[in-house]
């Protein structure tokens, strides 16, 4: 749905294809009014990231567009999440598995200078098990954080990776919850001040409760 700044709402439209599924919504929007959405699409093993475009001076969404994970990762892609930044960039991720049920994470960006979505980068580690329910901010200069948990040898951790705007470049993930304390971290959640700093929140189980943990970059 649509609605103007001070008027009623427009009546529904469309967003996904009609002979799909469709499940899981999220969106953003960027400071021009660029709205992206994101879903997924398909059922079963046949799911997939679809995501699509609303100009800030359309009637209509875009076409939608598949993307999907690279290599082994061809099955259930699930948990989309969205952001967008000042210059009109979008970030996408979501987790993906592949035929035997191991989810990985990936994000691909649009960007706003060619007017298309690049790639999908792996952004988990690839040596530990399963990964999902990621989360992203973007501060102004453009660099992205994207937080998630994870499955290893010491239970499910919180990690996270950063895109650098200046590098265009994914960092290596970064373990951000103590395994030491930890039996299962979940839930991240991020937010971004004006100067850039990231903090992150998460649920985390150290064996006879439930806390609240935190962390913040720099």
């Amino acid at each position: 749905m649509l609605r103007a700044p001070a008027g009623p709402w427009r009546r529904p439209l469309r967003v996904s294809a009609p002979e799909a599924r469709a499940q899981m919504p999220v969106l953003a929007a960027d400071a021009l009014g660029v709205v992206t959405a994101a879903w997924v699409q398909g059922s079963g093993h046949q799911r997939r990231i679809a995501t699509s475009r609303l100009e800030a001076d359309a009637r209509r969404w875009t076409r939608p567009e598949i993307l999907q994970a690279p290599g082994a990762f061809q099955d259930a892609a699930l948990a989309p999440a969205l952001v967008a930044d000042a210059a009109g960039n979008v970030t996408l991720a979501w987790e993906q598995a592949d035929a035997g049920g191991r989810y990985a994470l990936f994000a691909a960006r649009f960007l706003a200078a060619t007017g298309r979505w690049n790639a999908p980068a792996r952004l988990d580690d690839a040596r530990l098990d399963s990964a999902g329910n990621p989360r992203l901010v973007a501060d102004a200069a453009g660099n992205v954080t994207c937080a998630w948990y994870q499955a290893g040898p010491r239970g499910l951790q919180i990690h996270a990776a950063r895109f650098d705007a200046s590098t265009a470049q994914w960092s290596a993930p970064a373990m951000l919850s103590d395994p030491r304390f930890t039996v299962e971290a979940s839930f991240p959640a991020l937010a971004v001040d004006a100067a850039g700093s990231v903090t992150a929140v998460w649920q985390q189980y150290n064996g006879w409760r439930t806390l609240i943990m935190a962390s913040r970059l720099p």
